[in-house]
């Protein structure tokens, strides 16, 4: 299976959430309440369909590198590993980009 979208307009997705992420944090700090985040759902939903496009929803790599792994800032070698143990780079938007296209090879097309 192709990637379905470029890597430009992954990261210029991804950039856009994160931006509004930021946003949410320090505001959050500021007003001293999650408000934001229990209202406002338009970032999150951008990585639901994000995850959906990559057939990403059973593994979440998404999710493990936004909220886990703090956009990659969070990410230590080893962290993320093959079955046979191999290390899989997770720091940064490339490596997750890469990371979702050699995993949707595994998915098998719709019939």
């Amino acid at each position: 299976m192709d990637a379905p979208l470029t890597f430009e307009k992954f990261q210029k997705y991804m950039n856009a959430v994160k931006k509004d992420y930021d946003y949410m944090d320090q505001a959050s700090d500021i007003l001293n309440s999650d408000f934001l985040y229990e209202n406002l759902s338009g970032a999150s939903r951008v990585l639901d369909i994000l995850s959906d496009i990559f057939h990403d929803g059973e593994h979440d790599n998404i999710g493990y590198f936004v909220f886990e792994l703090n956009w990659g800032k969070d990410y230590e070698p080893g962290d993320v590993t093959t079955k046979d143990g191999e290390t899989i780079p997770l720091a940064t938007l490339e490596d997750l980009y890469a990371l979702l296209v050699k995993s949707l090879k595994d998915v098998k097309e719709p019939t």
